[in-house]
């Protein structure tokens, strides 16, 4: 498929796919809901999260998109890819940014799958597979999810109102 072919069915699965709010961003995976609170958190954005074992308030920089370990995971926007690992020193959980105009877009716990830094990606492309961050912690009763950040003009902004 060339990059001209791949970008039309591209367009083409984000029109059939997915849905669409003000913004023009899709959703990254086929359904959208954001994870309630568990016993290891809550996925609103400026959720509380424990630092040390101390509760930080606001905490929360993203949303937390549930899924099923596996799930295909799409781009939300186009722009500029660049591959991440989630944790510093560990290799096993990984993720992507999108950078586009004055916009940043950070998803983790997204093994990504033919992308590499530099590549440009069109708005509902398959960028890879949800990981699963409730094995990755030996935490049964976390809910399986992505982690969405969004950046403006380098300011973390609440996600939600964009999906």
């Amino acid at each position: 498929m060339t990059s001209l072919q791949k970008i039309g069915a591209a367009i083409a699965a984000g029109f059939l796919f997915f849905s669409f709010r003000k913004s023009g961003f899709a959703s990254p995976v086929a359904g959208f809901d954001i994870r309630d609170c568990d016993p290891h958190g809550c996925g609103y954005y400026g959720a509380s999260r424990k630092r040390d074992g101390v509760s930080v308030p606001g905490a929360h920089n993203g949303i937390d998109v549930v899924v099923q370990p596996g799930e295909e995971v799409y781009a939300p926007i186009s722009g500029k890819v660049r591959t991440l690992f989630v944790y510093s020193g560990f290799t096993q959980m990984k993720g992507i940014e999108i950078t586009s105009d004055n916009m940043k877009l950070k998803m983790f716990y997204v093994s990504p799958v033919d992308l590499q830094t530099g590549d440009i990606i069109v708005r509902g492309e398959f960028v890879g597979y949800a990981q699963d961050i409730a094995s990755y912690h030996n935490a049964a009763s976390m809910t399986p999810h992505i982690h969405v950040e969004l950046y403006i003009d380098g300011v973390a902004v609440d996600p939600t109102d964009y999906f």
